[in-house]
């Protein structure tokens, strides 16, 4: 509840969401998500819109038609007269974001969690791409890739003294490539 107060007290978002919630439209804030980040809580909440529809109206008289039936007597079309009868489907609008006293509504996830800590959320790919590559260096990870490869082919062909060996090699040369990245720093 504290959470949602403080979202409330941001005036930027408690104007937006007004003003979506005017007629034609209803604004549902979907529920809101505690996600345990170190020592704290980010909590996430989504929010929609959903279009209201307006409540279809009677029918205008017909004139009776041939036959000598009146109005009176001919059956009603619905017995829910006066209801919705199309129904409306939420779209995601928003998303917010609060950590600590920092709040953040933006378009998507992505955004809000970049406002609310400070720098640029990065991709998986991002961030492998970022490492610098050196000849030396890459020709290492070469060789540990290979050293794993082998450590798991001899794993599944149940031999644990070749799996052993690969281990021993790949931790060997673990270090050897620790100790490279340490001296270029």
């Amino acid at each position: 509840m504290q959470v949602e107060a403080r979202i409330d007290q941001q005036t930027d978002i408690s104007r937006e969401l007004s003003l979506w919630g005017q007629r034609g439209s209803r604004v549902i804030r979907g529920n809101l998500l505690a996600i345990p980040v170190g020592d704290s809580f980010i909590y996430v909440e989504p929010i929609y819109l959903e279009a209201q529809q307006e409540p279809q109206r009677e029918a205008q008289a017909a004139p009776p038609p041939k036959g000598g039936q009146s109005q009176s007597q001919q059956p009603t079309g619905s017995a829910r007269q006066g209801s919705t009868t199309t129904a409306a489907l939420p779209e995601l609008k928003r998303v917010i974001v609060a950590l600590g006293s920092r709040v953040a509504m933006e378009e998507n996830l992505d955004r809000a969690l970049s406002r609310v800590l400070g720098g640029k959320v990065f991709e998986k790919e991002d961030v492998f791409s970022e490492v610098p590559q050196s000849g030396e260096l890459s020709e290492l990870g070469e060789q540990a890739l290979k050293y794993y490869n082998n450590a798991k082919a001899y794993l599944r062909q149940g031999d644990w003294a070749g799996y052993g060996r690969e281990l021993e090699k790949l931790e060997s040369l673990l270090k050897q490539l620790s100790k490279k990245t340490t001296e270029k720093e």
